[in-house]
Order: C-alpha cells, then structure tokens, then sequence
C-alpha cells in the first residue's frame, strides 16, 4: 500500500490548486470519479459512471481535464456510430477502441440526446457490447472484433435523465455523480474570468497533480468488511427499485399503466464497492473506512433520480408531510411532487393520504424507511 500521509499530501496540493482557480469546486465528486478511474487498473468489471451537471459547472474543466493524461485516458468531444469501429483501411488509430484497455472521457455525453433516434440505439448498442468487453462489427472489406477493457466517464448535463429510453437501455450500466452547482454565480463567474491567459497553465497543473496521485497508489484494492458490505447491498437494492421506469398511459391524465421489473442490484452493488475501496487505496488505506462510504455513498445518493431523490428526503419517515412541506423544503414545482409521488407510491416507496382539508400527505413505507435508515 501507498504512504497514506503522501497520498493525502498530494490530494491536498491538488485541491489547493483547484479551490485558487475555481469556486467551491465539487471535490468530493472528484474524488467519486477518481475511484472509478483508478479501478480500471485492477481487475474486475469497470465501473462506468455520469458526472452530471449544468454547463459550465465545472465538471469537464475540472474531472474530465484531470484524468485526461493519465494512461489509457482518450478524451473525447461528440459520440456517432462509426466513433468505434474502423474505416475500409482497417486501421484502428482514429477509432475510440484503439487499443485493449482503454478509459473513454467523454466532454458532453448529453449530444446523444440530440442524434437521430435510430443512430442513438447503434451507439447504445455497441455501449452495451463495450461494458461487456467484446465488440464484433463488420466493415466494407472484413469481419472485425474488438477484446478489452473500457471505463466509460461521461460529462453530462441534467437533460440526460429525462431521456428515459437512453436509461432504459444503457442506465443499469452507469453509476452517477451530481457536480454540485455554485449558490454564487457571480463569484464563480469572476473566478473564471481570473483564468483568462492562464487556462493551459491552470488545466496542465490539474493533470500533472492527478498523475502523481495515481502513481502513488498502488492498484490493488482495499478489503472491505462484511458491515460495509452489507450496507452496500441495501443501498443497491433501494437504488434499482427508486429509478425504475414507470410507464404512463398517453390519456389525459396520464395514468400509470405499468411498472417493469427493476433491474438487478448486482451491478449497482459492484459499482459502489469498486468506488469505496479504490477510494481507500487511492488514499493508502488497505482498509475501507467511514470517509470511503461516505464517497461511495455520495455516488449511490446521486444515482437516485433527482426529483425522486429530493423527495424522499423530505419526507420524515414514517410519518406523513404535506405536499405543501416538500414543495417549501425542495422547491420543486407543485405539478412535480404531484407526479413524482405518484411514481413513489406505485413503486412501494410511500403511502399517500390526506390533511383535514384536502391536501395530499406522503410517508415512506415501513419497510422503505427502516431500509433507507440503515443504508443512508
């Protein structure tokens, strides 16, 4: 194991260069997207993840700029169907699977949304190959097929998670972390107006101070107790169930006609194990600790769609809110929580019921509640 005193020395100087240049920076999701990164070098399955906030937040000048120098790292800016496979040459330099062990950083992963819906289920289907480590495609001349190992870490915009069909069919395989948006716009703008001449500088900085942290760490991962095992498990299996589809009639209305079977937590369990004990080693840790889960956790949290995620919070339990408290405690829009809680109950998330006048009450389900408690 790395010395865990020059590991956190190293964390720290790279802090302290991106607190100088950026305002209130989201380390800790930093330190969520390092852990993913970092498992890529041991075995396993990868863990792909969305860094996921607005434009100009920070989340691709500060993690997708970060790990964009370390080994196997290509960064890329737009995603079309022939990004992976190569042309008639057969030459494979100018293609995303260029070589057997590969990290694909991703700048704006949310242009997907945009592209023709037929070229968007190529790219997911060829995704769902790559996380599977094996692609077989065939070109003009031959029958080609790509072996290897591919991290996927894609910048993202909030728009992402209105696109069910994308999460659909490619969600189960990404883990997620919200980078938390300034309260201070104008500060964060002055900050970045600070940078002007000294962006290559700045950015050159952050990589270089990334490798050393990676050198420094060595690739097996720590151990992780049976306790913090379990509390993964249970944090899997309440993530699959709360960002689950539920399919709603096109009447007017638009009552719920169907809920799909949820997802297995298997993977989501792999995911946030791979994050608290590659954040352990990163940190010289041979050990998962409480300030690992709390980053493993954070990711689980954030993987939670954000609307669902802000209500649940809201809600105090077992005992029943008023709509009119979550709408104070979360600022979402009436028309949402209404939707939204009708999504929850349906999924055995709450029970809905009513004040002496009229309004409409939620409270988590027992069994929700005591299983939330004990994973978060």
């Amino acid at each position: 194991m790395s010395d865990p005193v020059a590991s956190q020395v190293l964390w720290n100087q790279l802090a302290e260069h991106i607190i100088k240049h950026f305002y209130h920076p989201d380390l800790e999701a930093l330190r969520v997207v390092f852990s993913a990164v970092h498992a890529h070098y041991a075995g396993g399955d990868p863990t792909w993840l969305f860094v996921t906030g607005p434009a100009g937040s920070g989340k691709t000048s500060i993690a997708i700029n970060c790990i964009s120098a370390l080994p196997d790292v290509q960064v890329a800016s737009d995603l079309t169907p022939r990004s992976f496979i190569a042309g008639k040459t057969g030459k494979s330099s100018s293609t995303l699977l260029n070589k057997k062990s590969i990290i694909l950083a991703f700048k704006d992963f949310t242009t997907m949304i945009s592209k023709r819906e037929e070229h968007q289920r190529e790219i997911v289907a060829l995704l769902r190959e790559i996380y599977d480590g094996q692609v077989s495609y065939r070109t003009a001349e031959a029958y080609r097929k790509w072996d290897g190992k591919a991290t996927v870490i894609a910048a993202v915009t909030p728009a992402i998670e209105r696109s069910w069909a994308i999460h659909r069919d490619l969600g189960e395989r990404f883990g997620q972390v919200r980078w938390h948006n300034t309260k201070r716009p104008t500060e964060a703008a002055r900050m970045a107006r600070a940078q002007l001449g000294h962006e290559k500088e700045v950015a050159a900085m952050m990589r270089a101070m990334t490798i050393d942290i990676f050198q420094a760490a060595q690739k097996e991962p720590a151990g992780l107790t049976d306790a913090y095992g379990e509390r993964i498990d249970t944090a899997a299996t309440l993530i699959a169930n709360l960002r689950r589809n539920v399919i709603r009639d096109s009447s007017a209305g638009r009552p719920i006609i169907e809920l799909p079977q949820a997802e297995e937590p298997t993977r989501l369990a792999k995911g946030l194990a791979t994050i608290a004990c590659h954040h352990a080693t990163l940190f010289g840790r041979d050990q998962v600790e409480g300030k690992d889960m709390q980053t493993a956790m954070r990711s689980a949290l954030d993987t939670i769609p954000a609307t669902r995620l802000a209500i649940v919070q809201a809600i105090p339990g077992i005992i029943p809110v008023a709509t009119r408290e979550i709408r104070e405690m979360t600022g979402l829009h009436k028309n949402s929580v209404l939707w939204a809680t009708d999504e929850l109950e349906a999924l055995g998330v709450i029970t809905l019921g009513q004040t002496l006048d009229g309004e409409r009450t939620c409270a988590q389900t027992r069994d929700f509640a005591e299983m939330w408690e004990s994973a978060f």
